[in-house]
């Protein structure tokens, strides 16, 4: 992972994680010694923080394919453990999220990139629940509210993000 760092102007330091850069903001106010104890930290921090939760590291930033894979995994095996062979996002423009029950992989819309973590998680929760349930019965629902159980709420979110 490449790690950029840009000093600044400013009283504390701060970073983010974009795909697979790590940039760092560091105080310029700072000792050469100091500035460096701050590259050290805040790297270990991100890098922590990125395996343990996408939403931990990248709230509103883009998200990969490698960073959705990361969080349907987590999902996955906290709540269903369902066999899934590949997730990733691609070009759909007339719907969130697909699966194939027969190839066990799912897409979600590359329109998601930069949506909030709790849309993305309801959406990947969804898409695992149709590998075991092809369609949207009573079963499917309570499969959903296992991983989600606002998520009502979280399907009332998506239709205002898609402006719908």
């Amino acid at each position: 992972m490449n790690v950029t760092v840009q000093f600044k102007d400013k009283k504390h330091s701060s970073g983010s994680i974009r795909g697979d850069q790590i940039i760092l903001y560091i105080s310029s106010r700072l000792s050469k010694e100091d500035q460096q104890i701050h590259i050290d930290a805040l790297t270990e921090k991100l890098l922590k923080n990125r395996s343990q939760n996408v939403a931990a590291y990248n709230p509103s930033g883009i998200i990969t394919d490698g960073d959705l894979a990361v969080l349907s995994e987590e999902i996955n095996k906290k709540y269903y453990n369902f066999p899934l062979a590949s997730i990733r996002f691609k070009k759909q423009e007339s719907r969130w999220g697909s699966c194939s029950t027969r190839t066990r992989q799912i897409y979600i819309s590359n329109r998601m990139i930069n949506a909030p973590i709790e849309l993305l998680e309801y959406l990947i929760a969804h898409e695992l629940c149709h590998l075991k349930e092809a369609n949207h019965g009573k079963g499917f629902w309570a499969l959903v509210a296992v991983a989600c159980p606002d998520y009502k709420e979280r399907r009332k979110r998506l239709k205002v993000y898609g402006g719908s």
